[in-house]
């Protein structure tokens, strides 16, 4: 089984296997997003709270809003099915969450000192990451104004349009054969978190945004890309996947670049490809083993803005717990 493909349906091969190693009474924690239109964010907020709150061990944050759904928790082991169908079914009107990428973290026997997580958030909100980009759902662009400090939204970005997803091999085989061969000018790597993100541990070879909230962004990437051909092969990385989302749709729509791509589950995602172990980290390789023999291109530590994980690496790569920050992305 590969981490890039844990639908709902997949989470009972992970309850089980987690059950096995760690006992009926580990924790598993995952974290999913998706971009869709959603007609009732309140109503949507209303069942996830009927659903989830007597499950009292299930702890963790959701965010609904019109662009989407996204959300960061610990559950149970034994309860992971069941929270998956919870979530799947909060979409009375369509079929976007049956198909839901959840991104799977580390299992942990006992989270009674130092959870992830101490309580249920669950609220809506104008988006499930906020951009900067307007007010209007889904996304929109920007326009100059000199005598403000706040954008003004042009048309809506579609977030569905984003460019491709490269799988954690894919990934980790094209940056090494552009640091191999030399060649600065074959591929731009950007990474797309806030500069304290960056300072803790960054990809060999990339450029940080260096921003400090993630509305920040859409400057920098018009000031580091100005004149740089439109065909040129650019790669974006984060921490889950969510913000690269963005980052890439409005490289794509509003910058018009043709040749963009995306670390699929970002950083989090390509330590569980190559490091495996945990079986809520299966995946490393294709047979759900560590990639042993392969260095990895990720220096540093991954900063997290919840105590997701605290599991040290092979090469000294951790995951480290960042504050709470409403306006601050998780992924």
């Amino acid at each position: 089984m590969h981490t890039s493909a844990l639908s709902s349906s997949s989470l009972s091969d992970i309850e089980s296997a987690n059950t096995a190693l760690y006992g009926p009474l580990s924790t598993t924690m995952l974290s999913f997003y998706k971009f869709f239109t959603v007609q009732d964010p309140e109503a949507v907020v209303e069942r996830a709270k009927r659903a989830l709150v007597s499950h009292g061990e299930i702890k963790g944050t959701l965010y609904v809003a019109t662009e989407g759904v996204n959300g960061q928790f610990m559950v149970p082991t034994r309860k992971l099915r069941l929270f998956g169908g919870i979530i799947t079914s909060l979409d009375t009107h369509g079929t976007h969450l049956t198909d839901l990428d959840f991104n799977i973290g580390e299992c942990r026997e006992d989270v009674s000192v130092d959870p992830p997580f101490r309580k249920l958030l669950i609220r809506s909100r104008d988006k499930i990451l906020r951009d900067g980009l307007g007010s209007s759902g889904g996304g929109g662009g920007t326009s100059s104004d000199s005598g403000s400090d706040r954008l003004a939204p042009l048309p809506e970005i579609d977030w569905a349009d984003a460019g491709p997803e490269v799988p954690a091999a894919a990934w980790h085989q094209e940056i090494q054969q552009q640091q191999v061969s030399g060649d600065d000018d074959s591929v731009i790597l950007l990474d797309c978190r806030n500069d304290y993100e960056s300072a803790r541990g960054i990809f060999k070879g990339a450029t940080p945004l260096d921003t400090v909230v993630f509305s920040e962004t859409w400057d920098k990437l018009e000031g580091r890309l100005a004149g740089v051909d439109k065909g040129r092969r650019i790669l974006t990385f984060c921490t889950g996947g969510i913000r690269c989302v963005k980052v890439n749709a409005y490289l794509k729509q509003r910058m018009g670049f043709s040749n963009v791509g995306r670390l699929e589950k970002g950083v989090i995602g390509y330590k569980a490809w190559l490091y495996g172990g945990a079986a809520g980290d299966v995946g490393a390789g294709d047979d759900g083993n560590a990639n042993v023999n392969i260095e990895s291109a990720f220096d540093g530590e991954n900063y997290v803005f919840d105590n997701r994980s605290r599991r040290r690496n092979q090469n000294q790569t951790m995951d480290v717990k960042g504050g709470d920050d409403d306006d601050r992305s998780t992924a």
